[in-house]
This record gives C-alpha cells, structure tokens and sequence, in this order.
C-alpha cells in the first residue's frame, strides 16, 4: 500500500505529468534538473542548457551584432577584466622609488609580485580567504625586503602607498571608452580586496568607464575557484560565453574559460603559451588592439 503523502506516490507522479500552469505543478524555476554526473555545476564545463533552465536573460544580452546591423555594438554583452598587470601596472609602484632602490628594484619588484600570488594561489587550495588581498600584499613586500638584500626598510609604507594608486597602462582609457561607446558593459574582477580596486580606479581616473567592481573577497575565494567567476554571471544573468574576460595572467586565463567565458589573453611579456588543454580564444600583446577585433 503507498502512503498517502508518499513523494513517490502515484498522485506526485501525477503531479509531474500535469502541463506547467497547472495546479499543484511547481514551475521549472522551483525544480532543479537531476544532475547523473554528481558533479558541483560549478566545476563542469558550461552547459548552456543547464544554465538556461536556472539564469533567464536580461534585455542587454540578446543584443547581437548580427541582430542589429544598424547599431555599432560590442561583440560581447559584457567585458570584464582583471586588475592588477591587465588594467594597472604593478611594476609602477618600485619604478616611482627606482632612484633610490637602485639596482634592487627590479628584483624587489619581481619577489614581490611572485609571493603576492603564491600566497593568493596557498590560500585558495586551504579554502581559506581569512586574510585579504591587501593583507597578502603587505605580506608579500615584507618577505621581499627579507629575500633582497641593501633595500631600506623605510621604504616599506612609501611603497605600499604607491601600490595603492598604480599607474594604469596608457593604453587602458581608450580601449574601455571605446567598449562603452559600443553600449559594452564594462567590469573588474580581481582578487584585490574592494577597498584596492576603489583607490585604484579612482587613482587611474576610470570611474566613468567601469560599471561594476567585483572583488574576491566578496565570496570568500580566490581565483581560480569557479565562485568567483560565477559572480559576473550572476550579477548580469547572462550565460558565460556571453562574457568576455581579459587577464594578463594566464592562470587567470584558464580558470575563467574552463568556467566558459571568451577568454584574452593580454600577453603583455611574450611568455610561451601554458594550460595547453584551456587555450585563450585570443592572445593580444596589450589592450590596445581589443577594440578593433570588436
């Protein structure tokens, strides 16, 4: 004998094969799809079916080039970009000092960068986003001055003040005025606490060209994790290869096209390619030439 309210019952059986509309029926919004690979949607490749069922498109989305040859539009509904060595040039920060870092400058500038990362990269396999990237910062210049040697430790707070309000690329302004032109929108994702990229926008005078800051610390992690990425497209509601993401660091890269953004890589240092398995759809030497391939 089947229990009354048994959800396997005959009458919930029913229930699932009424038309939508019907009473009784919840909607397809209220019923996750059954997922036999029991794998976290977040660490699969993107499905835009799958993703459609849950993540309705905003008015903006839709528009197309191909849709709308009458108006000169982006390519992309959104253009996000990295920060720090995409947009703002963390070299700048060592090269306001070169005078009297002399010839330790390019090296401090080097470990600094490096560790700020590693740390990053540490912190996000621990599950652990405790400390900001701001703290990461302070922690990496700290081990820097101790790996270095003859730099003065004075320079410390001279230094993080300057990192605070780095110089962005000469290029930067008019490729993002060139998207916003192209009814693009435009937005930061990077690990750098909130605070940071404020400052730093608002130091490389961007305010109006950027319509969205999202930060890391926001949900807890760090790139590469799924999470991060999925912030853009759950603040826009639009499916990932709707998204075009730029980073200068190819790790970067690759975290956000598995996630299944279109991917640019700005190699600004000529490296050799890495993460064969998770190419970029583009590989430009700065920011210079990305509003002309729009």
């Amino acid at each position: 004998m089947t229990c009354r309210y048994s959800p396997f019952g005959p009458r919930a059986k029913a229930a699932l094969r009424r038309p939508p509309g019907w009473p009784g029926r919840r909607p397809a919004s209220a019923r996750l799809p059954i997922d036999p690979t029991g794998v976290a949607p977040a660490t699969r490749h993107f499905n835009r079916r799958r993703y459609g069922e849950r993540c309705p498109l905003p008015h903006f989305a839709k528009r197309t080039p191909a849709a709308h040859p009458e108006k000169d539009i982006a390519l992309h509904s959104v253009y996000v970009f990295d920060a720090y060595g995409t947009l703002f040039d963390t070299g700048a920060a060592v090269a306001r000092h070169a005078e009297t870092l002399g010839a330790s400058g390019r090296e401090l500038a080097e470990v600094w960068r490096r560790k700020q990362l590693e740390y990053s990269w540490v912190r996000g396999l621990m599950g652990d986003a405790s400390r900001n990237f701001w703290d990461l910062t302070e922690d990496a210049l700290d081990y820097a001055f101790q790996k270095v040697g003859g730099v003065d430790p004075a320079l410390r707070e001279p230094l993080l003040d300057a990192y605070r309000d780095l110089d962005c690329y000469p290029e930067v302004p008019s490729t993002l005025r060139a998207l916003k032109d192209k009814e693009a929108r435009v937005a930061i994702l990077s690990n750098g606490s909130r605070d940071m990229l404020s400052r730093a926008v608002r130091s490389a005078g961007l305010e109006d060209l950027v319509d969205e800051l999202f930060s890391a610390e926001d949900c807890g992690q760090y790139k590469t994790a799924p999470a991060v990425y999925e912030m853009v497209t759950t603040q826009y509601r639009i499916y990932p290869d709707a998204v075009s993401f730029q980073s200068s660091n190819r790790w970067d890269i690759a975290g956000a096209n598995r996630f299944g953004f279109h991917t640019v890589w700005i190699n600004r240092k000529g490296e050799p390619d890495e993460y064969l398995d998770l190419r970029p759809d583009a590989i430009l030497p700065d920011l210079k030439n990305l509003a002309g391939r729009l």
